[in-house]
């Protein structure tokens, strides 16, 4: 007997359990074909005790008869064959959605560009904690991939979401550090017809190998920039305070500002202030793509009434944290 979290509660556990990925099994097969049939069954499991968030604990089941404890669970019947690698079994008695499915069930409810967040989010280096200082913390390894999203789309073409999920896939980029580089990435990348600008793709949090003199310098073996165009030898750097608040950090900073430019590289730092300013944002990108090459024209009509959605769905999940800024009022906006 197995019992099988998904949503917000599987969610919840990848987010908070950071280490959970890479100890859990890959696939488990034949899932749901193992569901408790008795409420006894459920209570072995001590799903409450394991970490899921708040309840009611979100379960899968094949059929609405499994629906076992409504008062306590919440419950989504999938009569739809599932692939192996739909969930993680992380105890004996418990498999957990993958990201990869906690993402697609996202898509029926989340906005196109929220699900681009978060299918963000799990393909980063970070995780969203409203109730952590900074509204998020940060890990060493990826929860999913874009190469393991699209993996797992062919093998879910029947289910619902798919299409949703699918068509975003191609403006998704891995290696976000934090919630701010994400937002920071799809308001300067996505095309104009979704309300960004429409810059060239760029490489996320790059590493640059460093010669011994530089190494030397730097005081590190290499970089990493937030957002890297090698071709144009644009650097842009995200400046979030909170993440370089001390005076070693600014020190280590402008030393690698000055190895890149030494390098030949133009290096802009864009603040969380200049991102959540609508006005600040666009003359930051219109210095970068300058800087490009790329020519912002053709702007379709709707361009600032998309831009505003845009920018309104990828801020709707800012925290009341001391770190993080409100979100601009319309009467604050630019005409």
């Amino acid at each position: 007997m197995k019992v099988y979290v998904v949503g917000s509660s599987a969610l919840y556990y990848w987010r908070r359990n950071p280490h959970a990925l890479l100890t859990a099994h890959n696939t488990v097969d034949n899932p749901l074909a193992d569901c408790p049939a008795s409420s006894s069954e459920l209570a072995e499991a001590h799903l409450p005790s394991m970490g899921f968030g708040n309840q009611p604990i979100r379960l899968m089941v094949p059929s609405g008869n499994l629906r076992l404890s409504r008062s306590t669970y919440k419950y989504s019947v999938q009569q739809r064959p599932l692939p192996s690698c739909a969930f993680k079994q992380i105890a004996e008695r418990i498999c957990v959605a993958s990201p990869e499915l906690c993402l697609l069930e996202s898509s029926v409810a989340y906005s196109k560009y929220q699900l681009m967040e978060l299918a963000m989010e799990l393909c980063g280096k970070y995780a969203l904690i409203p109730d952590s200082p900074r509204g998020y913390t940060t890990r060493n390894h990826q929860l999913a991939s874009v190469t393991s999203i699209c993996d797992f789309l062919n093998r879910v073409p029947h289910l619902d979401g798919y299409k949703q999920l699918l068509q975003i896939c191609k403006f998704l980029k891995d290696g976000s550090r934090s919630p701010m580089e994400t937002r920071e990435y799809l308001l300067a990348c996505l095309p104009k017809r979704h309300g960004g600008y429409g810059l060239p793709t760029p490489k996320l949090n790059a590493r640059i190998e460093l010669n011994t003199d530089e190494q030397l310098l730097a005081q590190r073996k290499y970089l990493e920039c937030d957002m890297l165009w090698e071709a144009g030898k644009v650097v842009v750097e995200y400046d979030g305070h909170d993440d370089h608040a001390s005076r070693e950090d600014r020190a280590r900073d402008a030393l690698k500002r000055n190895v890149l430019t030494t390098r030949g590289y133009q290096v802009f730092t864009i603040t969380g202030k200049q991102i959540m300013n609508v006005g600040a944002f666009d003359a930051a990108i219109r210095d970068i793509a300058v800087s490009l090459g790329h020519r912002l024209r053709n702007f379709p009509e709707n361009w600032k009434a998309q831009r505003t959605r845009l920018r309104r769905d990828l801020f709707a999940s800012l925290t009341n944290c001391k770190s993080q800024v409100a979100y601009p009022t319309p009467e604050h906006m630019p005409k």
